[in-house]
């Protein structure tokens, strides 16, 4: 992003053309010069965040968790990441989305509990990315990730039943 800082009294916001070719400004609010360079460098980074593409954020992802989460954890974490952004290609986190997920979960050959428990990681790995602003949504959140419930009858008897009396 080529943004540029403007001043209106003591409040600033950014400017620049979007690949639209339309001007988008962000207000920065009241604060010094200075402040607003670092907010403005902030933005910046946050729309590097938002091209950041599923092979990047896959080593992004097993770095800053490395020292968060088990090393089995971490590893399977890491391995569906990677074979998730095999199955995508150069895409960025943001594009992912539910069909998506759902057609790469259709070609799996795995037992239907490996699949949900794919889907829970999954799940915490975007929970992760919103939090670091690489994604928007949680596409994996429309998957299910439970066993599904079975209503089991209930038999009510009486004691005489039971008891033949």
């Amino acid at each position: 992003m080529n943004a540029r800082l403007e001043r209106n009294g003591e409040y600033w916001r950014a400017v620049w053309h979007g690949p639209d070719g339309r001007k988008h400004t962000a207000g920065l609010g009241k604060c010094s010069k200075r402040q607003a360079q670092k907010k403005l460098a902030e933005l910046d980074t946050s729309a590097t965040a938002a091209r950041m593409l599923l092979d990047e954020w896959t080593v992004l992802y097993v770095s800053q968790r490395a020292q968060m989460l088990d090393e089995s954890t971490l590893s399977q974490h890491a391995t569906y990441l990677r074979r998730f952004a095999q199955y995508c290609g150069p895409m960025s986190v943001r594009d992912v989305t539910p069909m998506l997920v759902a057609n790469w979960l259709g070609t799996l050959d795995v037992a239907d509990s490996t699949r949900r428990k794919i889907v829970r990681y999954m799940r915490t790995i975007w929970k992760w990315a919103i939090n670091q602003n690489v994604a928007n949504a949680n596409p994996w959140s429309t998957q299910p990730a439970r066993h599904p419930r079975v209503d089991r009858e209930v038999a009510y008897v009486s004691v005489e039943t039971v008891y033949h009396l």
